[in-house]
């Protein structure tokens, strides 16, 4: 299981700066944290279980391995703002769960937000244009190929190109991306 933005608020990181670091959204994101960590982890938001790339609950990525068959969950909620998906500290979970991947054969990728998607550029300037657009517009850049995160969007794409490309998984490997849509992963 990994959250999506209906398991916080609906939108949850497409609101600009001052709503999502208001005391109320950091309420209802505290108030969904614990609910997350409870009835998806059976476990309270401070004490996680091995294989959550931060134990300490701020957010949730995990990766395990059955074998040489990798599982990757990043959390792509916990750091999420309108310019970005993964903050700096995702990032750095993706690298090391790869890196402790590097024998895996196999890698499945749980994405919450779209990976590959029709590209709607066209609209998402049209909303920009249209004041009170967040109502519209968050399912339009809640995705990786959207303008607001095109450049982080290719660099996932390349490092996952990179993985897939190293010498023991380049033979007869099959990489495999689930992307998931609706409420929670």
């Amino acid at each position: 299981m990994m959250w999506d933005d209906h398991d916080i608020i609906d939108g949850w990181g497409s609101y600009d700066l001052e709503w999502q670091e208001s005391p109320v959204f950091q309420g209802l994101w505290s108030v969904a944290r614990e609910h997350f960590a409870l009835f998806q982890l059976a476990t309270s938001a401070g004490d996680l279980p091995d294989g959550l790339s931060d134990r300490s609950g701020h957010q949730f990525g995990w990766a395990y391995r059955l074998g040489r068959i990798g599982i990757l969950a990043p959390d792509l909620r916990s750091e999420r703002s309108r310019e970005r998906v993964m903050g700096e500290a995702g990032w750095r979970a993706l690298e090391t769960s790869l890196e402790r991947m590097a024998d895996c054969r196999h890698i499945l990728l749980l994405s919450s937000v779209p990976l590959v998607n029709v590209q709607l550029h066209t609209l998402e300037r049209l909303f920009s244009l249209i004041p009170g657009h967040e109502e519209w517009q968050d399912d339009l850049i809640d995705q990786w190929p959207s303008l607001a995160h095109w450049d982080e969007w290719t660099r996932l794409l390349g490092r996952l190109v990179r993985f897939s490309a190293e010498p023991d998984r380049s033979r007869s490997r099959l990489f495999r991306v689930k992307s998931t849509w609706g409420h929670g992963a």
